[in-house]
């Protein structure tokens, strides 16, 4: 409480007489009160074994369809940034032009094309360029495994257009 003022080279204090606080009690706070349902041995639902073996396959099972569409978009996306790096338009190498397409394209259990459509179609050549490519790739057949729960795969592809 007291003041500290400063002279030339020394320190002066200021002593006064501060006035005691006097000391608040805490109020009291009622504790929270949770309500606890008592739960019977028959309401808790036990998985046999079975269930969890069933349980364990499927998560197997869908790790494995994972792994191949994730290895067959692999091998797709790379084939056609191939193409599409061999294929540059020569209006749009001259007018320094790049980016990314992508793709949403919908094929079969054949690999065939049913439809392409895009989420981006700027720069314009290379949007174009991108349609040629995909209507001309022969995509190859996707693993059987992919189409036993759904009839088609749609899946999106980026096509780098990057000059070097």
């Amino acid at each position: 409480c007291g003041k500290t003022y400063k002279a030339r080279n020394s320190l002066w204090y200021h002593k006064k007489k501060c006035p005691i606080s006097p000391l608040y009690e805490k109020p009291e706070i009622p504790e929270k009160v949770e309500k606890v349902e008592k739960v019977e041995k028959k309401d808790i639902k036990k998985f046999s074994l079975s269930q969890k073996k069933s349980v364990a396959s499927n998560n197997a099972e869908k790790l494995l369809i994972d792994q191949k569409i994730k290895s067959f978009l692999i091998q797709i996306s790379e084939e056609i940034n191939k193409i599409a790096m061999r294929s540059y338009p020569i209006q749009s190498i001259k007018r320094r032009e790049q980016g990314t397409i992508i793709a949403v394209i919908v094929l079969n259990a054949n690999g065939n094309l049913l439809d392409i459509s895009f989420e981006n179609r700027r720069p314009r050549r290379l949007h174009e360029k991108t349609k040629e490519i995909l209507e001309n790739y022969k995509f190859p057949k996707p693993p059987p495994i992919i189409f036993e729960s759904k009839k088609n795969l749609k899946v999106k592809i980026p096509v780098n257009f990057i000059l070097r």
